[in-house]
């Protein structure tokens, strides 16, 4: 009896047990704070990281509700290795809605892939675990083991990577013995502090809901960085100290490899003997860069920092971005023009390098050239970008400057407003069957020529007609026929000249015509909503359009909603608005100048209805709708 009674009690236990675990990966439970605005809910996070000379042990144990299928992406479970960092064990289950297990993984479900993609060269690697469930919501709980053979990269803490995912809680504990780890924080409590100890926990980590203009993502999502201040990459010694302890170690890496003093190039040494300035030295071998040499991402073993030489890539003809910033110095440095490598991070959502602590979120290397008060900046791996032009890839940004002293942080020009431009003129005339002919002379300047220079040279005529069509703003039309008038090399401009059949600009019945003038504008299908903005928003892209438009009308057609001569300003500290017109009734012309200015700035939540407004204002502004009466 009491055996039996000993069986039914233990079975209890095991059956309590399992019920506790169901409710612990339930849904049900989660607070309904935390669903709000939630597309994904981390239950719990705990990572472990344990750093001792030379190597470190990370764990992470984590479960995660997903709500729908816009974060599907979280239960798809990537980490790379190669030869400084090993994988030492995975395991995982997938949950239904209720806590009940559907299925369990381990290392030997992974697929197995190559980071390297297009590229020619790069060991690292990647083990791939798809947890997803048939239907929503489920959970998913993981944990595994990696191992980095060393400190040069040392694993940051980002709980949430992206909006609309709350956390419950959250925890990471750093060891770090005989050794010591720099950390910075942003937005996570340090619950516990000894000598060699770490804790910083999150709980009720509401979500934030995906916004327009929204800022870099680490402006408002939780971290911690870590910092080894020594390290060893293959075999050589650094310190992260300081930025100029860093910077010395990369410049070390790349000290004298390009060197091409004892090399003879005669296509290029008869022509320098030739140019008197250093600008048009800089603007000659920049072209003669980009018209031999390709780029070829190729990062092995120390590789991934150390260039090739420049001579090994003046033979090879080609080479990743630091292969092609040491070829693009070596050159300048034959025309006995100094220059630097610089260090900068190309991805929109990045931590800025600050001077009081060393993180390197650097993926990418350019070329400094130091010209009296200004500063010449060279992308070495586009065979298409202008002269001293960086585009939306890398301007302004933090970036690390080396020199023999070591590193120094600057920073690279911004485009605003002042820079990214399109300005024209156009003529349109109404047509028999209707829709009007526009003859328009449009350049476009700075970022705004971005995307039809690379279409130009990839010679896609017909990406760059859509191109040119959405440049312009003109949705509705039965054809195109354009020429490029002008692409400057040494400066971002593109001027284009473009005959156009349009049906939406110009309307006419029997006794009205109606003109919409929507075309090149800037202030154009303004739509974010305006309720319960929580983030600053942030204009990444400020830019001036001007124009004049010449409309040619039919006889005996009279202003109906507006006068014969009008002129109305809007400014605001968000940009503004010039509009004039003049109706000649002896031409029968309309004539139209329009200037729109927005820009480029990053301002608090508070402004943005505000800004919405102004942006409903300024394009019913721009772009009003114009009613022309026929005489009686």
């Amino acid at each position: 009896m009491f055996y039996r009674l000993n069986k039914v009690f233990s079975l209890v236990l095991i059956l309590l047990s399992c019920i506790a675990c169901a409710q612990s990966y339930t849904t049900l439970s989660i607070p309904d704070s935390l669903l709000k605005n939630a597309n994904a809910v981390i239950r719990q996070s705990h990572t472990n990281a344990v750093v001792k000379p030379g190597s470190a042990i990370f764990t992470e144990d984590k479960t995660i509700t997903i709500l729908n299928s816009t974060a599907e992406d979280l239960s798809e479970i990537t980490i790379p290795y190669d030869k400084l960092r090993k994988i030492k064990s995975f395991k995982a289950e997938l949950y239904d809605n209720m806590g009940n297990k559907i299925k369990q993984f381990d290392k030997r479900d992974a697929g197995d892939y190559s980071n390297a993609g297009d590229n020619l060269g790069i060991e690292t690697r990647f083990k791939f675990w798809n947890l997803k469930g048939s239907s929503f919501p489920y959970t998913i709980h993981y944990i595994y083991e990696v191992e980095l053979l060393s400190l040069f990269y040392v694993q940051n803490w980002v709980p949430a990577s992206g909006s609309s995912v709350s956390i419950e809680n959250a925890t990471f504990h750093l060891s770090c013995s005989d050794i010591h780890v720099s950390n910075k924080s942003n937005l996570v409590a340090l619950k516990n502090h000894s000598a060699d100890e770490y804790t910083w926990e999150l709980s009720g980590f509401k979500a934030i809901k995906k916004q327009a203009f929204s800022p870099n993502n680490f402006d408002f999502l939780p971290y911690v960085l870590l910092t080894a201040d020594e390290f060893e990459l293959y075999g050589v010694k650094g310190s992260s100290k300081t930025w100029n302890d860093f910077g010395r170690f990369v410049y070390q890496l790349n000290e004298k490899r390009e060197n091409l003093e004892d090399v003879n190039i005669p296509e290029v040494d008869l022509l320098l003997s030739t140019l008197k300035t250093n600008q048009e030295k800089i603007q000659f071998l920049y072209r003669y860069l980009q018209n031999n040499y390709r780029y070829v991402s190729i990062q092995l073993g120390i590789g991934g920092w150390q260039a090739q030489t420049a001579k090994y890539t003046l033979q090879q003809k080609f080479g990743d971005c630091k292969a092609l910033v040491t070829l693009m110095k070596g050159l300048l440095k034959k025309a006995g023009i100094p220059s630097y490598m610089t260090l900068v991070s190309a991805q929109k959502n990045r931590i800025e390098p600050q001077s009081d602590f060393v993180h390197s979120d650097f993926n990418h290397v350019i070329l400094c050239i130091p010209n009296n008060r200004d500063t010449i900046w060279l992308e070495c791996t586009s065979h298409i970008d202008p002269y001293n032009y960086l585009g939306s890839f890398t301007e302004g940004r933090n970036v690390l400057i080396l020199n023999e002293n070591g590193g120094t942080i600057a920073r690279t020009p911004t485009y605003t407003e002042k820079a990214n431009s399109c300005h024209g003129s156009t003529a349109l005339t109404l047509a028999e069957d209707g829709s009007s002919l526009l003859t328009s002379n449009v350049t476009f300047e700075g970022e705004k020529q971005d995307q039809l220079r690379a279409l130009y040279y990839d010679s896609d005529k017909k990406n760059l007609q859509l191109a040119v069509i959405s440049a312009m703003d003109l949705s509705n039309t039965k054809s195109v026929a354009f020429n490029i008038l002008a692409m400057d090399s040494n400066s971002p401009k593109i001027s284009i000249k473009a005959s156009i059949v349009d049906n939406s600009t110009i309307k006419k019945t029997a006794s009205r015509i109606m003109i919409n003038p929507s075309f090149l504008d800037p202030f154009k299908d303004f739509s974010a909503n305006n309720d319960n903005r929580t983030l600053p928003f942030k204009i990444t892209e400020g830019v001036t359009y001007f124009d004049t438009l010449t409309f040619s009308l039919p006889s005996q057609f009279f202003p109906e909603n507006f006068k014969g001569d009008e002129r109305k300003t809007l400014t605001t500290q968000f940009g503004s608005v010039t509009f004039s017109l003049l109706f000649d009734s002896t031409t029968n012309q309309l004539i139209i100048f329009r200037k729109g200015i927005v820009k480029e700035q990053i301002y608090p939540s508070s402004d943005y209805k505000a800004f919405g407004q102004f942006m409903l204002d300024a394009e019913n502004m721009y772009s009003p709708t114009l009613v022309l009466k026929k005489a009686e």
